[in-house]
């Protein structure tokens, strides 16, 4: 990445700090304090993993910490650390969603972009470094505070197990939340990629609307959807964007025979999901479609910036 992706991905960063960084910061204190709720007694956690086949609460998993196997121990923590710091994950969505759709909207509302265009920075540069920010450097950014979180949570249990005369290494498995990182963001990404297609629908409406970029990029399928349910009684276009927001997983071969028994068999199974839709991902046609969809709209919000005035 050149010199120039790397200062117009800092300033995105810098002028969206609030979405990239204060709002997961903010979920991931929300978290903090729910999870002290139950630890306190002020509040009951539910059911939040499963050992030897039987439902475990926060509560009884902490009451009766020393019964548990060192294993078991460790495969609580795993569920425990990852789902309460999973709250951070929650405002990335519409964080990418209201970026794209804004971004090129605003610098043409505030006429700031007669001032870029001015810079030796090309229009090509421009549009990519504002999809990039938020598609994959913000997901990288929200891995870290939800990775952080973790090891906040872990900290935490530790100090709750020392007044109880419990295990502490056992409640920090590091390695363990790693590999879900890992296996969690390349998911994550996977199912971005395609999306990309109506990620990229959002920047060209971005680039083009006169006002309210929100009507524009989402009245026209909503008339195309009802249009065809009234004129043709099909769903073809309604289907297409369902595929993309995730109905595709429903074509990966094998995804629905797997069985978790264990932390050691969830890892096996995350893996292996992982495999199975990267591969189908690379094998689909209608992936590949969605990309070449997805670069046309990309290249006609690049044309239409180079016209902005």
């Amino acid at each position: 990445m050149n010199n120039n992706y790397i200062a117009l991905i800092k300033r995105d960063f810098l002028e969206g700090k609030g979405g990239y960084l204060w709002a997961p910061a903010i979920a991931l204190g929300i978290a903090v304090f729910f999870s002290l709720l139950p630890i306190l007694g002020l509040t009951d956690s539910g059911n939040v993993f499963v050992i030897n086949q039987d439902n475990i609460d926060l509560q009884e998993f902490l009451g009766r910490i020393n019964e548990h196997t060192p294993e078991e121990i460790s495969a609580g923590a795993t569920f425990i650390l990852s789902g309460f710091a999973s709250l951070v994950w929650i405002p990335l969505p519409f964080v990418i969603v209201f970026t794209l759709l804004d971004q090129l909207y605003s610098e043409r509302k505030d006429k700031s972009v007669l001032f870029w265009k001015s810079m030796p920075v090309s229009d090509t540069e421009e549009v990519l470094a504002k999809l990039i920010m938020p598609v994959f450097v913000a997901p990288i950014i929200y891995l870290g505070i939800f990775f952080a979180g973790t090891l906040i949570f872990a900290f935490i249990l530790s100090i709750v197990s020392l007044f109880i005369g419990g295990p502490i290494i056992e409640l920090w498995p590091i390695w363990n939340l790693i590999q879900g990182s890992i296996v969690l963001i390349l998911t994550f990404f996977t199912m971005l990629l395609w999306t990309a297609p109506l990620l990229a629908w959002l920047m060209l409406v971005s680039a083009y609307a006169p006002k309210v970029p929100f009507i524009f990029a989402f009245a026209p399928p909503a008339f195309i959807i009802a249009l065809e349910a009234i004129m043709f009684e099909g769903t073809k276009f309604a289907e297409w964007i369902g595929n993309r927001l995730g109905g595709w997983i429903e074509h990966v071969e094998g995804i629905r025979h797997y069985r978790v028994d264990d932390l050691e068999d969830l890892f096996r199974v995350s893996w292996d999901f992982l495999g199975s839709i990267i591969g189908h991902s690379l094998t689909s046609g209608s992936f590949w479609a969605g990309i070449i969809i997805a670069a046309a709209f990309l290249f006609g919000a690049i044309e239409i910036r180079k016209r902005a005035m």
